[in-house]
């Protein structure tokens, strides 16, 4: 309920997510990118409270990056829940601020099909906010290559979400050259 997320932000819970995420602990870390996905499924006013804590996403983020499977993975739905409920800010804020889509592809590759999913999701709303300068962004960090070799996974909806994400985003995948879309912002430059 978001009422209750509201009343655990404004009581403090956010200044102790952060150092519980990086408690020695692997089950209190995973707790907290827990409890941190909790507040990044509530309202977009709770997402950009939960940006504007320092460190908290920064901290997250390195939860997602290495450690134990199950932590990565609440943290990999804390990043997500930021992609899928919140603005087009906040998604600019985890790509551009953060450098967050290395960690999404490196998710990828562990091979939890539910993780995959959920991360595709993310990635596609991701790139709606800026097609050509994320899609620029994927290709520099070696998501396309994943994105190409995920067509393997033993998944249908995996396959499916992946073939849309490149069919959308970079063109036909019979194509040579990806190509990425132009931007209403290059277009009014010229």
């Amino acid at each position: 309920d978001d009422k209750q997320t509201q009343a655990a932000v404004d009581a403090g819970l956010l200044r102790e997510i952060a150092p519980l995420a990086g408690h020695s602990k692997q089950s209190i870390r995973k707790e907290a990118c827990w409890t941190a996905s909790n507040v990044t499924a509530g309202t977009k006013e709770q997402i950009g409270t939960f940006l504007a804590m320092p460190k908290l996403v920064e901290t997250v983020i390195e939860c997602a990056r290495s450690g134990e499977w199950n932590v990565r993975k609440e943290a990999a739905w804390c990043l997500a829940n930021i992609c899928t409920g919140g603005g087009s800010e906040h998604i600019q804020c985890l790509v551009e601020r953060e450098k967050v889509l290395p960690v999404l592809f490196d998710l990828l590759t562990v091979g939890d099909i539910k993780i995959n999913e959920l991360i595709l999701t993310a990635l596609d709303h991701i790139l709606f906010v800026s097609p050509s300068e994320y899609g620029i962004l994927v290709d520099e960090c070696g998501g396309l290559d994943i994105l190409e070799d995920m067509q393997e996974i033993d998944s249908e909806r995996v396959y499916e979400k992946v073939v849309t994400l490149i069919e959308k985003y970079f063109g036909d995948e019979g194509d040579d050259e990806v190509s990425f879309p132009v931007s209403l912002s290059l277009i009014s430059n010229s």
